[in-house]
């Protein structure tokens, strides 16, 4: 089943301005600054989502968010059971998430 929920993943429950890109209706970001306009994101922090909507087990996990992926992915995986984790993960991202290091 899937199901949407408008809510974007950070480390913790708190608003962000996404900047909104022209060039590239997927890279919206919380990271970069277009200069073409924003709106605002609540977010939240994923573990509490998966916890809410009794989510307990993971097997793909595919995560594109335009330099994001450590304020949304370091908390989890710091947090969350290891029975938690995604048993595959497809990640765009730079090398400031070492997936490895946190198991």
């Amino acid at each position: 089943m899937i199901e949407l929920n408008e809510i974007g993943i950070a480390d913790k429950e708190m608003t962000f301005s996404l900047a909104l890109s022209k060039k590239n209706l997927g890279g919206e970001s919380i990271v970069k600054n277009f200069g073409e306009g924003n709106v605002m994101v609540k977010c939240r922090p994923l573990l509490i989502i998966l916890k809410e909507n009794e989510i307990t087990k993971i097997d793909l996990l595919k995560i594109d968010i335009e330099e994001a992926e450590p304020l949304a992915l370091n908390s989890f995986f710091q947090n969350a059971p290891r029975a938690l984790f995604p048993k595959i993960i497809f990640i765009e991202s730079e090398d400031n998430i070492d997936l490895i290091k946190l198991g």
